[in-house]
Parts: structure tokens; sequence; C-alpha cells
């Protein structure tokens, strides 16, 4: 077990068989496959798995940053893509996010009323409203940016660039590698 740097509970690294795995979809039969081994770490953790755990570390630090601000990192990144893109539809927004529409509109509330962002309609087509920084927003995002981007440059210390070059590259790889499966939800970016 390791220490949690959150609590002072122990959380346990779980310890999973990299062999093999056992395939399964509703309209198919069962099938054991061969799973490449290098796409686990010595403790059995994905590469899915320490992409998630590395996020959640960045989530956790940039909520820090902005304690005592009416923002989440959630929020957070809106407010980014607001700055480079304003007056976005509220699904082109929460598709450059990453973030399911549906989701989206309880944090776009919360902004709302926060005075961050304005919903206005658009006069082309009236079904659909598009999402504009206010004042307040900006200010703020004007604010945090420097913090947030000092974590991240804190986060690459002591790594060369060639190997920076070679993560993204990988990273990349792996992200093609994702959209082209011709899987049952290989759509599911796609909302």
């Amino acid at each position: 077990m390791k220490p949690n740097s959150q609590t002072s509970e122990q959380v346990e690294t779980p310890q999973l068989d990299t062999g093999s795995i056992v395939a399964s979809h509703d309209e198919q039969p069962q099938a054991e496959i061969s799973v490449d081994p290098r796409v686990y770490d010595d403790k059995g953790r994905s590469i899915a798995w320490r992409l998630k755990d590395t996020h959640r570390l960045y989530e956790s630090r940039g909520q820090y940053l902005l304690l005592g601000r009416e923002v989440t990192m959630g929020h957070w990144y809106y407010l980014r893509i607001l700055s480079e893109h304003d007056g976005l539809s509220q699904q082109e927004l929460s598709k450059r996010v990453g973030i399911h529409p549906n989701t989206a509109v309880p944090a776009m509330d919360n902004m709302e009323k926060n005075g961050l962002v304005t919903r206005v309609r658009d006069p082309k087509d009236r079904r659909r409203f598009c999402i504009h920084l206010t004042e307040k927003g900006r200010s703020l995002r004007d604010e945090m940016t420097p913090a947030l981007k000092a974590l991240f440059a804190r986060s690459v210390n002591g790594i060369a660039d060639e190997e920076l070059d070679i993560f993204f590259g990988v990273l990349e790889k792996i992200w093609s590698n994702l959209l082209n499966e011709k899987s049952a939800g290989s759509d599911a970016w796609e909302w």
C-alpha cells in the first residue's frame, strides 16, 4: 500500500494479471485475447490508469490554486476555451472541453450565476445559445493563467525536451489508435 497525498489513508494499488484478458460484447461470444504487457507498469497499472491518476493530480493541484474563487478546475477549462473562442455554442464549447453537452448545463448555469459567462440566443438559430465570457470571467482567467501555467511548468521539471517530444508523440499515436478503433463505442468522443 502507498500513502494517499490527500489524506493519511492508505490506498491499495491493484495488482493485475497482464497476460490476457477476456473480451466480451453483447453481440459477440467471449474470447480470450493476448494483451501486450507494455501497456502496464511494474505494478499492473494500465496506461489509461496512469493517465487518469496524473489528470486527477493536475485537477487537485489546480483546484488548490483556485481556492476562494468562484470557479472549479472544471469551470476553468471552459474559461480557457472561451478566452480563445468566445461565442461558441454550448455544444461546440463542450466538444472542445471534452465534456458531454448534458454535463455542461449545470456548469454553465453555475458560471452564469457567478457572473463569469453569459448565454446569448443565436440570432441565426433560435434553438442555439452562444456562450460569452464576461468582464469578470476574463479578469479571473487573466488572474489565474500565470499560476496554472507555472503548475504545468513545475510538472515537467527534470524532464528533457527530447523526452517531452517523445511523450507527446506517443500520446498522439495512442490517441490516433483509439480514434481509429472499429468498436461499438468508437464514436463516443463525437457527441
